[in-house]
């Protein structure tokens, strides 16, 4: 039950700062854009990283954990499932997300944030389905797992 709870936990706040990041931090890029625009940009992506840290890195620990230790009730199914979700959002931002934050690393380009923006969305659903899939995974073992 440990591991389901702590699976749930990096997935909710992946989640979380997923939806805060898409609906509120990258739509406000623009406003920031000017000649301290490397100053904020690399600002936001010093403290981003500590901040998604910790939950990412549960999320991923965990739905791999799960693979090795799968609880009992839990159908291999929805592991697989947690566990492509989060390669999903590792391979998303590796394929996206960094290369648009290398090319705003310098400069403030509207089409850059657009494509981050539009390519955001993918994790941003990704780490709700996980979170999903660890509610049903933690409701299907039961209290006594």
């Amino acid at each position: 039950m440990t591991l389901l709870v702590l699976h749930l936990a990096g997935a909710a706040g992946m989640t979380g700062i997923g939806w805060f990041v898409q609906a509120v931090h990258y739509p406000l890029f623009g406003y920031a854009a000017g000649p301290r625009w490397p100053e904020f940009h690399a600002e936001h992506s010093r403290r981003t990283a500590r901040v998604v840290g910790l939950p990412w890195a549960l999320q991923g620990v965990t739905a791999l954990a799960l693979l090795a230790v799968r609880p009992v009730g839990v159908p291999l199914g929805l592991i697989v499932a947690a566990v492509l979700l989060a390669g999903t959002t590792v391979l998303a931002t590796v394929a996206f997300a960094l290369p648009a934050h290398g090319r705003l690393a310098t400069a403030h380009s509207d089409a850059v944030e657009r494509r981050l923006l539009r390519t955001g969305w993918l994790r941003t659903w990704a780490w709700t389905a996980a979170t999903v899939v660890a509610v049903v995974m933690l409701l299907v073992a039961g209290p006594g797992a």
